[in-house]
């Protein structure tokens, strides 16, 4: 009896730290490992992770009440999840939905590195019930150039967890803003894939680099521009 109130605590004190909601904010990723854990709008569970997999190794997991996001960062990894059968090259991604198996096998000599985006939305009726699970191959997907760089659309459309979700690619040239500061009421991950930048959120000036991560809260203002000398490039997140 005496143990009861200490462990009523340790679950309190874990509830608060799994249930944070994730704050406007640069993280960076130097290491394997989690680099976003907590909740947003409208998700009751939302991490990031990067992986790390050696050659040879396998990295199995099933998505079980949650969708996973796979965004390949180097090597070549196979993934097979059903009929899906195939190699992740770097800034391709892949999207599995709930209730699936997948798994990441490394043929290579080198090591694999990529990201895992999973999450849970808080109102389960909200995804589509025939989303299905899919790849998308950056040799595939066509690279629209204009005057401040280009962009590349991965997908934009209603998943198992959600009513809408959207997935780009920016590139920007040296010196230059994607666009004058604004604000949206999803909530949006920028993940850097290379180049150095600055991100105004809110009244706050943040610098990010190639692995680093912005999260920007819903209607906060924010606006990014590349600080390097040469190009940079980053996905560009957003969930409803």
């Amino acid at each position: 009896m005496k143990n009861i109130p200490i462990l009523l605590a340790f679950l309190f004190l874990s509830q608060v730290i799994y249930g944070q909601k994730i704050l406007s904010n640069v993280y960076a990723a130097t290491s394997p490992g989690i680099i976003l854990h907590g909740e947003n709008n409208p998700m009751k569970y939302f991490q990031l992770e990067l992986i790390q997999l050696a050659p040879n190794k396998r990295y199995k997991k099933k998505t079980h009440t949650t969708e996973h996001l796979i965004l390949a960062k180097s090597g070549s990894p196979l993934l097979t999840s059903g009929t899906i059968h195939n190699i992740l090259t770097p800034t391709s991604l892949a999207m599995i939905v709930k209730g699936k198996k997948y798994q990441m096998k490394n043929t290579s000599a080198q090591d694999a590195w990529f990201y895992v985006l999973s999450y849970e939305d808080r109102d389960p009726s909200k995804g589509s019930d025939t989303a299905k699970s899919f790849v998308r191959l950056v040799d595939d997907l066509a690279f629209h150039a204009h005057e401040r760089g280009g962009v590349r659309s991965y997908f934009d459309k209603a998943t198992s967890q959600t009513k809408r979700f959207e997935v780009h690619a920016t590139t920007l040239k040296a010196g230059l803003k994607s666009h004058d500061p604004h604000t949206h009421k999803s909530e949006e991950i920028i993940l850097m894939i290379e180049g150095d930048t600055e991100m105004l959120i809110g009244e706050r000036h943040y610098q990010a680099h190639g692995g680093d991560t912005y999260y920007v809260e819903s209607m906060d203002l924010h606006g990014i521009q590349n600080k390097g000398m040469g190009l940079c490039s980053y996905y560009a997140i957003q969930w409803e």
